[in-house]
């Protein structure tokens, strides 16, 4: 009895330890599992922990912008605000009452007719609504009163870049002292004129120091990125413009180069990125026809032609003289068994790089001699045609400089609508 007692002791022992055993290698083989879940636990804690802070701060900053708001519009109820005040104030409400904004800047403009600051911030929110020819008055008056203030020289010089006005930005550039052309956004907008003139490796020697700096604006990047384009390096500008992006991440602009760089990868993570990003794009900005444009441009390359037809069809209408979308339009509607509009759509983008080359001939010639009126006339014409006519008012305004009360500028003024003279 005594042994069988003993037996089964050491039965149940030797089951025992096989159980530990089994148990001790289950553990040794999932204890990475486990370290890694806790790190990932720990990790997760601690984005959670910095995500809350980062909310905190822009409570603490959105409380901060609406008390400051309040007391400024208190200093102009009372009738003691100053330049600064409306510009201030202006600056705080203008992504969300753009309209106030615009009002506040012109009031403030009408009682400080010297302030350069206060025309400066008006040219800029009109160009901002894309209200070119209301927008270069008022950087223009900017830069009057104040000639060598490197921010309304850099703004007035950034719209001339704008509208391809090469020798009108290289005049208003070139007239700044030598200690007004050390400011950033002077020498950003040197590099896009050096740029825009053929010379790639000046402009890379005027950006690069910038790059250098903590907290570099956006169209550093954005320069950068239009370099890498430039020399068909894609993955780089994309890099580039994804700097850009963070620095200013609802600016359209940027995320069409963007979207536009990640197209020229031809591989699907990067086309999948660009059809997300344009999705984003349209999400934020619905009436946006570059986003439209992007986002349409992006479902081809990835070749989702009935969705991309949806975008592209609206912007491809009889006036659309851009030959990248008219391409992209005709190769979608050949893809999907509609032959004869993606022959008629074809037809058209040929006819639009005629087009273009005309345009980039007579911009060339206006940049060599501002004072060409054939150019300035050919100019206004070919934007007429594609019923640019805010463009062809800004042409038809420096060609009525050089001609005063030309009979066929006035004639092709009328079709434009009013503009400068």
């Amino acid at each position: 009895m005594p042994s069988e007692v003993t037996a089964g002791s050491q039965r149940r022992l030797r089951a025992m330890l096989a159980v530990l055993g089994v148990l001790a290698i289950a553990y040794l083989l999932v204890r990475p599992r486990l370290a890694a879940l806790s790190r990932r636990t720990q990790a997760l804690r601690q984005a959670n922990t910095a995500s809350e802070k980062k909310q905190q701060g822009l409570r603490l900053a959105q409380m901060e912008s609406q008390r400051r708001e309040q007391a400024l519009r208190t200093r102009l109820g009372a009738g003691i605000a100053t330049e600064a005040d409306y510009a201030e104030l202006a600056f705080l409400i203008r992504s969300r009452q753009p309209g106030e904004a615009l009002t506040l800047l012109t009031e403030g403009a009408a009682k400080f007719p010297q302030s350069a600051s206060l025309q400066a911030n008006l040219g800029l929110v009109h160009q901002e609504a894309g209200v070119l020819d209301e927008a270069l008055t008022h950087l223009k008056a900017a830069h009057a009163l104040a000639p060598q203030d490197p921010r309304a020289a850099a703004l007035l010089a950034n719209l001339y870049l704008r509208l391809d006005w090469l020798p009108a930005a290289r005049h208003v550039l070139d007239s700044l002292s030598d200690a007004a052309r050390q400011d950033p956004n002077v020498a950003i907008a040197r590099a896009d004129l050096v740029l825009r003139s053929g010379d790639a490796r000046a402009a890379r020697d005027l950006l690069e120091p910038l790059t250098q700096a903590p907290g570099a604006p956006p169209s550093v990047w954005l320069l950068m990125g239009k370099l890498a384009s430039l020399r068909g390096d894609a993955a780089a500008a994309v890099a580039e413009y994804e700097k850009a992006l963070k620095g200013s991440p609802d600016s359209p602009q940027i995320r069409s180069q963007l979207g536009r760089a990640l197209r020229a990868m031809h591989t699907p993570e990067a086309t999948q990125r660009a059809v997300k990003l344009a999705r984003e794009a349209l999400a934020q900005h619905p009436r946006d026809p570059l986003a439209s444009r992007s986002l349409g441009l992006a479902l081809a390359e990835a070749e989702e032609y009935d969705e991309a037809l949806e975008y592209l069809l609206p912007l491809a209408g009889p006036k659309q003289l851009e030959e990248v979308l008219l391409t992209a339009t005709a190769r979608a509607l050949r893809a999907v068994g509609r032959k004869g509009e993606a022959k008629e759509v074809a037809a058209r983008a040929a006819r639009a790089r005629q087009a273009t080359e005309r345009l980039q001939r007579l911009t060339a010639r206006a940049n060599v001699n501002p004072r060409d009126a054939e150019a300035l006339l050919g100019l206004a014409q070919e934007y007429l045609l594609r019923d640019d006519r805010l463009m062809a008012r800004l042409e038809l305004g420096r060609l009525l400089e050089v001609r005063p009360n030309d009979p066929e500028a006035l004639k092709l003024l009328k079709q434009a609508g009013a503009g400068p003279q």
